[in-house]
């Protein structure tokens, strides 16, 4: 039933890709530039890979822009504002 409806309105719903996230989550960690390629540099790479598929999009996005923050800034400190919107604690991305 619900299925029709969505036919009828024509609504097209898809599922949220990691670079949804990522541009919150960018946005969350006050991103430059170069952060922001490298991360989705980072995030390409792992859509190439079958394992990631286990990991829901929001994850790999703050596991994204962890990594490039932790690479260009050299120091691994994930913010309580990256952590409120993201949900992900930095052990979680560990």
């Amino acid at each position: 039933m619900e299925k029709e409806m969505m036919n009828t309105l024509e609504f097209n719903l898809s599922v949220p890709m990691s670079f949804v996230f990522v541009k919150r989550f960018l946005k969350a960690a006050r991103s430059y530039k170069e952060m922001e390629q490298m991360c989705f540099y980072l995030i390409d790479l792992c859509l190439v890979e079958y394992e990631m598929l286990n990991f829901p999009p929001s994850l790999l996005a703050a596991a994204g822009v962890f990594t490039a923050e932790s690479t260009l800034k050299g120091s691994k400190q994930w913010t309580k504002a990256s952590e409120f919107h993201s949900q992900y604690s930095q052990n979680h991305l560990l």
